[in-house]
């Protein structure tokens, strides 16, 4: 009964989006679950192969999904992460674990919310997004962007490495010519401080993050970032603008702030991301070139606890436990809308 009962959330849940949606795949790893329905998969490989160019792929909370690689545009979307710590996310508290990501030539314009990769996502093909998901990698980059990729987005992500090896990186940006990137609003957090959190040569730009970990980056703009313990920062030729720092690796001109203790920055308790956001008196509070707020929760594209995805989500759920012939099954629900 109790998976009866997911499903149905499950199931409503998606209907609450295919108002707005077409050309839709689902895919559910749980074992037991009847996928044999149009447009239903067990992996999501195969929903990949099956789908067309611009098709979205819904994935259902599961563990141990295999690794997927995209060769076309394609959107895939998952439940979020954290979920049992943050209120009010997600009624199925399930989130889908993905063993790694490979985005192939073909790929361009695909774009992944909402998902958990444990191991590495390599991007091979421009105009990537990687938004909302959760990163964990014990022996290789979290993500690693490759030959002429251009104009990739990472945004709104939780990287996290336990890798005790400084040969792997948070971010890893490897590609010639003049690309451009975006990582913003995010948490990044390497194994020892000394370790990268981003490697970039290319034009990127770095924006409201939080860092625990070293930035070797030369080329790019380097703004509104609060450093938790940053190993060292190196490179040339970058915009360094209002970063805050535990030392003095950002300096103090063009509104860098330098040993700052965090504890006077972040709540520093509750959920595992929620511990991130800001004092009500932080010095990151509206320090930013934009006048809004330094840190991952600021500026214009705020982190978003769990990584929901901006698509209404049943939050709440409750149902009688059985039906008969002669009195119906009742359940009350709540739809939160979100950004």
């Amino acid at each position: 009964m109790k998976n009866n009962i997911i499903t149905i959330i499950f199931i409503t849940q998606l209907l609450v989006c295919f108002s707005s949606q077409s050309a839709t795949l689902i895919v559910d790893g749980n074992l037991g679950h009847d996928t044999s329905a149009t447009h239903m998969y067990s992996t999501l490989q195969a929903a990949h192969d099956a789908a067309s160019s611009g098709d979205t792929i819904y994935v259902r909370g599961a563990a141990d999904y295999p690794i997927l690689t995209v060769s076309k545009q394609l959107h895939f979307v998952g439940p979020g992460y954290f979920l049992a710590e943050n209120l009010d996310t997600r009624a199925d508290n399930t989130h889908a674990q993905i063993n790694g990501l490979t985005c192939n030539p073909g790929s361009s314009g695909s774009s992944f919310t909402g998902l958990y990769f444990k191991g590495q996502a390599t991007i091979e093909d421009s105009n990537i997004t990687l938004k909302r998901c959760r990163f964990f990698a014990d022996s290789t980059d979290n993500i690693q962007i490759l030959k002429n990729s251009p104009n990739t987005i990472i945004t709104q992500n939780y990287i996290l490495s336990d890798w005790s090896d400084n040969s792997a990186h948070g971010i890893s940006i490897n590609t010639p010519g003049n690309s451009s990137f975006e990582i913003s609003n995010n948490y990044i957090q390497m194994d020892d401080r000394q370790f990268d959190a981003i490697v970039t040569s290319v034009a990127t730009v770095i924006k409201n993050n939080v860092f625990f970990g070293k930035l070797t980056v030369s080329n790019s703009t380097i703004k509104n970032n609060i450093a938790r313990d940053i190993g060292g920062l190196s490179g040339d030729n970058n915009g360094i603008i209002n970063n805050i720092a535990n030392s003095t690796q950002f300096g103090t001109t063009n509104g860098n702030q330098s040993n700052v203790s965090m504890s006077s920055v972040f709540v520093g308790s509750g959920t595992t991301d929620g511990q991130w956001q800001l004092k009500a008196s932080s010095p990151a509070i509206n320090a930013g070139d934009d006048f809004l707020d330094i840190g991952m929760f600021g500026g214009s594209n705020p982190y978003v606890l769990s990584g929901i995805a901006p698509l209404p989500t049943i939050y709440s759920f409750r149902s009688s436990s059985t039906a008969t012939n002669s009195s119906d099954l009742r359940f009350n629900m709540k739809i939160k809308a979100r950004e």
